[in-house]
């Protein structure tokens, strides 16, 4: 049978070639085609095309469908002369009537070219990479053995849409939103809705679909138009909105051909329209009624066609093929566009949603209350990217600061957004990632009556470098569903450390921090850090914060706030999703230079904290870790029935009233005791004392007394209430001040007094 070839067309390759590469593969396709000589055409400037045979194994029985594959399919081979193998090859058909609209897995024809194969599902780039020319051709023949067998789609049951290729821009929109359009007629005219299309960049042919206009909305949409449209403004709140159109068949007819020779001017575009049954003639009269579409001269119109299957990857048989018309006012002529107005395929890109953003990151925890971020700078503004990009939607944020030029070393906003307060800026940039969707983000430049407002937070992450906060956040009332957060970098950036809270605030933000200095004892390097951050006069003697990020002389770089921000931002993933976790947890990533750029890990699980008022003062809490309780009541259990004591080491911390006791020293050697009576001694303590002291970088010490009632009184017996005096006028003389701090302990009863 006589076959009308593609490569008639074609002239021979007359001057010799440059690639070697090529050279060398041209010949090995010769060999394993067993052909002394091929034939090579000139396929345009860049390309050369190989034309040959491929041999089809064809089922027995008969092609699927009786699609016209034959035994022998003529292909041309077409190879970029300079880029080659950097380009893969491409196959097409060298057959004119090769059935093309009847595969799916073919690219869209282009430049008066026949289509493409789709040979692999993926980067043909990439799988060529380890690959030679052979390769490509049992490739092919595969290809058309899956045409004629009716394989070329994995799920039969669903229809594959088109291979796009040489489109020249995009538009974005949300599927189910066109199809719901559709299937609910909810537009002014019968098989055609218009839209505002808002361009990414300006002239660049990609556009975002703002709004359908509909029966119900079209007042609203139209007058955001309207008002943008009469802004002559070089603003940057100008959006250069554009009329589009959506536009679909009147019948209900499926089409299940690829028709992948798409038009390229408005001649064709009427051939093609009628060619699927839709009336070209309603968008016409609506382009050339609307006398303003021409102004921005780029007009997005997407065709629905309907399939009779559902298609693979979306929730309904109709399919949306996307253009752009490049129409100028004199291209309108008596109510009619000019046929050579220049029309472009477009590609179509699904917004990124929040669940598919949850989807994609493997993030399915569901936070659907308000997160309370406190603190927009370097740490805070990428953790609360990493958030948002998995999907956290719903922000509080809080930082009174801007941008400054040298903030852009470590911060995760970009140059647009220098003068502009942070948190404004994060919002915008959140709300840009789904601007498909309403994200629920409030912005505040202070902190004052926060936690006295109706919001009901679920998560409060304290981000900041501010010692007052932290203290603010310690003294206020948080609802007990809130779960609180507090991330920071010290030791010149080599140690981030987080905390996070237990069930009902025990242990608090202010519990943690003193446990993680009473690991100075066994864990070498927090000892090596509170030291070092203590001779370097950074260190506050009662809450640590922390390096803070926004000064210029900081030196701190972005990989280092990177990788810190990006093991905390995983750590918080992983605990919103585990919500049963009750205790409180301090996680510790050390970065290391040497022998190389590496991090180590740690954690630490805190139980809930001993929590009491004092007897004679309530306004004074002491929070003590349940192991130090259970020695003292050991110890006095131990003395019974004479009276024991020791010393108490921790912190007090004045403006939260709070006093943390983490250790007990037993009562030294020289002690005197009996029933009714303990004098505490004085042998080694100062030195036992001062190790502590030393081993934290001065973050605890002795912190109070403690002593037994194994016989009673519930009290405070005489000759504690006279050593109290002595203790208050010891304490007074000390250059940091103490509180007075004592601790009966009885059979029945704990018993703390501070004075």
């Amino acid at each position: 049978m006589a076959q009308n070839l593609f490569s008639t067309s074609l002239a021979i390759l007359i001057q010799d070639l440059d690639n070697l590469e090529l050279k060398n593969s041209i010949e090995g396709l010769s060999r394993f085609l067993n052909k002394e000589t091929l034939k090579i055409l000139v396929w345009d400037e860049n390309n050369i095309a190989i034309s040959f045979n491929i041999l089809v194994e064809l089922p027995p029985l008969g092609n699927f469908e009786d699609i016209d594959i034959r035994s022998e399919e003529p292909v041309l081979l077409v190879c970029n002369t300079k880029m080659y193998p950097s380009i893969p090859p491409k196959v097409y058909s060298d057959r004119t009537d090769f059935p093309k609209n009847s595969l799916p897995h073919l690219y869209v024809a282009k430049e008066n070219k026949p289509p493409a194969f789709c040979l692999v599902r993926g980067d043909l780039g990439e799988w060529y990479s380890n690959k030679n020319i052979k390769d490509i051709v049992i490739r092919t023949a595969n290809w058309l053995r899956d045409a004629a067998v009716g394989n070329l789609v994995e799920d039969g049951n669903q229809f594959d849409p088109l291979r796009l290729e040489g489109y020249r821009g995009i538009n974005i929109y949300d599927y189910d939103s066109l199809v719901k359009t559709i299937k609910n007629q909810d537009s002014f005219f019968p098989n055609l809705a218009k839209g505002i299309f808002e361009p990414i960049t300006l002239g660049n042919y990609t556009f975002k679909l703002k709004s359908i206009i509909t029966k119900s909305n079209y007042e609203k949409v139209t007058e955001i138009y309207d008002n943008d449209f009469k802004n002559i403004s070089d603003s940057p709140t100008k959006k250069h909105y554009h009329l589009g159109y959506i536009i679909w068949a009147e019948n209900d007819e499926f089409y299940d051909d690829y028709f992948i020779n798409f038009p390229s001017n408005w001649n064709d575009f009427k051939l093609y329209s009628e060619k699927i049954r839709i009336d070209y003639k309603i968008l016409e009269e609506q382009i050339v009624n609307d006398k303003d579409v021409t102004h921005y001269k780029q007009i997005p119109v997407i065709i629905a066609l309907q399939r009779s299957k559902q298609l693979i990857g979306f929730s309904s048989n109709i399919e949306f093929i996307n253009f752009c018309l490049t129409i100028d006012t004199p291209d309108i002529c008596e109510d009619k566009i000019a046929d050579s107005v220049k029309v472009s395929l477009q590609l179509h890109n699904q917004p990124l949603t929040v669940s598919k953003a949850r989807e994609i990151s493997g993030f399915h925890a569901n936070l659907e209350g308000y997160s309370l971020i406190v603190g927009c700078g370097a740490l805070g503004s990428k953790i609360t990217m990493h958030l948002a990009r998995s999907g956290t939607k719903n922000f509080v944020l809080v930082d009174y600061d801007i941008i400054s030029s040298h903030n852009l070393v470590r911060h995760a906003l970009l140059a647009n957004a220098i003068g502009v307060n942070k948190a404004e800026s994060l919002k915008h940039e959140i709300r840009n990632i789904y601007s498909f969707e309403n994200p629920l983000i409030i912005c505040l430049s202070s902190v004052e009556n926060l936690f006295s407002s109706d919001i009901p937070f679920e998560y409060v992450f304290d981000f900041t470098a501010s010692n007052l906060f932290s203290q603010n956040l310690i003294k206020h009332q948080i609802e007990k569903q809130t779960r609180v957060c507090k991330a920071f970098i010290s030791n010149f950036g080599s140690l981030g450390i987080l905390f996070f809270e237990g069930v009902d605030r025990n242990p608090r933000i202010d519990d943690l921090k003193v446990v993680l200095y009473s690991k100075c004892r066994n864990l070498q390097f927090i000892s090596d850090w509170l030291k070092l951050e203590n001779d370097e006069n950074q260190l506050n003697l009662n809450v640590k914060v922390g390096i803070g990020c926004n000064s210029e002389t900081i030196v701190l770089s972005d990989d280092i706030i990177s990788l810190h921000s990006s093991i905390f931002s995983g750590i918080i993933k992983t605990h919103t999703h585990k919500k049963e976790i009750s205790n409180g947890q301090i996680f510790l990533n050390q970065i290391c230079e040497s022998p190389f750029f590496h991090n180590i890990a740690h954690s630490i699980e805190v139980p809930p904290l001993i929590v009491m008022n004092a007897i004679n003062d309530s306004s004074w809490q002491i929070r003590i870790l349940p192991e130090v309780l259970k020695s003292m009541e050991f110890e006095m259990n131990n003395c019974k029935p004479l009276e024991t004591g020791g010393v108490l080491v921790g912190c007090a911390n004045f403006k939260t009233k709070t006093i943390h006791v983490v250790e007990s020293i037993h009562a030294p050697c020289d002690s005197q005791n009996n029933q009714v009576c303990f004098i505490r001694g004085i042998d080694a303590l100062k030195d036992n004392i001062q190790e502590i002291t030393d081993l934290s970088g001065n973050q605890l010490g002795y912190i109070g007394e403690w002593h037994s009632h194994p016989n009673g009184p519930e009290r405070l017996s005489e000759v504690d209430l006279k050593a109290v005096n002595e203790f208050k006028k010891e304490f007074e003389q000390l250059p940091s001040p103490l509180p007075v701090f004592l601790m009966v302990i009885t059979p029945n009863n704990i018993l703390p007094y501070v004075y």
